[in-house]
Parts: structure tokens; sequence; C-alpha cells
């Protein structure tokens, strides 16, 4: 399929599609809301916050998003009808386990979400979706937010870009590998695995069977502290990455991942 072609074939996200693809899992845990074009679906769905209680979530999508936020303040933008862009503001009180540990369930819901469409893929510290192959391509992304008494949880993912729409070299979408998936059906599948994984405390052993980060000699850059080299070991249940730096066992919670062994593609 041509460009052109991939673009006229996009359609734009009914709420009532997601609702029933929600309703088709058995799960009543989110309201769903669609919006045309947003700047950013996180700092939208904090807007509809007061409407959240423990078990009652509110989950905003949108078609386009113009200027969405990814860490470390970097933007990120998805083109209309190409990705899903999606946030979910839910009660803390959903929450079992640590709470800092959530941005790591989430990337473990999309991977799983994307499993039960045939799709395999995986994890990369912190907040990273990728493929399993080699070159390594990021297909898409996860920022949470800690606010009184509520989290939101953004979740980009990369659907039917065409290689001219990629926000980098090193990224890649669902279409592009082969995939052609339903929006709607997968935004439903991503909120009720959601759902699940942070309600989930016993997370961890299921997260190092999908992380390409264990087992690599990673550097590890961190806001005002100097970069640090060393293999990455293990995850603690705070989301914390062990790092075996010649022998002394550091815990690091925050900060940007580079695969030594895969420079070129992390």
């Amino acid at each position: 399929m041509s460009t052109n072609d991939a673009k006229a074939s996009r359609q734009s996200l009914r709420s009532g599609q997601i609702q029933a693809s929600l309703d088709s899992l058995g799960s009543n845990w989110a309201t769903v809301h669609v919006a045309d074009q947003v700047t950013s679906t996180n700092v939208e769905v904090l807007k509809l916050s007061s409407e959240v209680r423990p078990g009652n979530a509110i989950a905003l999508t949108a078609d386009e998003q113009v200027r969405g936020r990814g860490r470390l303040e970097r933007e990120w933008s998805s083109p209309w009808g190409a990705g899903i862009a999606l946030s979910i503001c839910c009660s803390i009180d959903d929450v079992a386990g640590e709470v800092t540990s959530v941005p790591l369930r989430t990337g473990l819901a999309v991977v799983t979400a994307l499993q039960d469409h045939g799709v395999a893929s995986a994890v990369k510290w912190p907040n990273d979706i990728v493929t399993i192959d080699d070159p390594m391509r990021k297909l898409g992304g996860i920022l949470v937010s800690l606010h009184p008494d509520v989290l939101v949880i953004g979740i980009g993912l990369n659907v039917s870009l065409t290689h001219d729409e990629l926000p980098t070299q090193q990224a890649t979408s669902l279409s592009l590998l082969g995939h052609h998936i339903d929006r709607e059906l997968l935004i439903g599948r991503i909120i009720h695995s959601v759902e699940k994984q942070i309600a989930n405390d016993d997370w961890v052993t299921q997260y190092r069977a999908h992380c390409r980060t264990l087992g690599q000699e990673v550097r590890i850059s961190r806001v005002g502290d100097e970069s640090i080299v060393g293999l990455a070991t293990d995850i603690s249940g705070a989301g914390e990455i062990i790092v075996d730096i010649d022998g002394e066992l550091l815990s690091v919670s925050v900060g940007d991942v580079e695969h030594l062994r895969l420079s070129k593609e992390a």
C-alpha cells in the first residue's frame, strides 16, 4: 500500500466501538472519551479527574496528538488516524504494590495486549515498547504522572505510520511490521490489560521475561549525575533496574538507557 493509500484508508475513532471492545472483555473499569485532536491526552484527561473514583477510571484517546510529552520533556506527536494516543486517569487505590512500578507494569500491559493480537514485542526499561528482532525498533512509549489521589497513565503506540511519518530512524509501526490491527479493538484490549496489571503486585517475573534491557551492558544517563555503565541484572518490585558495576549492585529508579551492545539501535 502506498503512503497516500495508507493515509486515505484511515478512519476516525469511535468511542462506542472501544466501549464494545471493553464490554466483550468483561471490563467496566474505564469510561472512554474520544477526541479528534488534542495537544496532549495526558493534559486533557487530567481535566476529567473529578470523575475518577476507585474502580472507575477515565480513558481519553485522540485521533491526533500534536504536542504530547514524553520523558525528560521530549515532545511526541501522532499523525491523524495513524497511532494510539491514550491516557488513563485512575485512582491510586486501584494500584496494588508500589506506585513507582506502574510505568513498567503499563509497558507490560501493552506487550500483553499486542501479544493477544498476534504481535510479539518487548519492553526496554523504563518506558519503551520495542520490537523483539535486531535491530531493535521503538513501537511506542509510556509516561506516568502522579497527582493528588490519581495517576495519569499515558500510552503512545505507532499503529499505521508510514516510513515518512516515523519520528526517528529507530522507530517503526505495527503496519510496517506487517500487522494491520483495528485501533479500537487494540485500545480496548490495552485498557483492559492495564486494569489487570496495575491490580497485580506479582508482576516482576513476567516483566523480566519480556524485558530486553536485562542481561545487557548499559549506559544510564541521569539528570544532574554522571552516567553509569554496567550490566543490567534485575528489576525490583519498585520498578528500579539493578545494575552490576564491577561487582557492586546499584539500584536506579530514573534514567535514560542505552544498550551498549545494541548502541546503534537503542
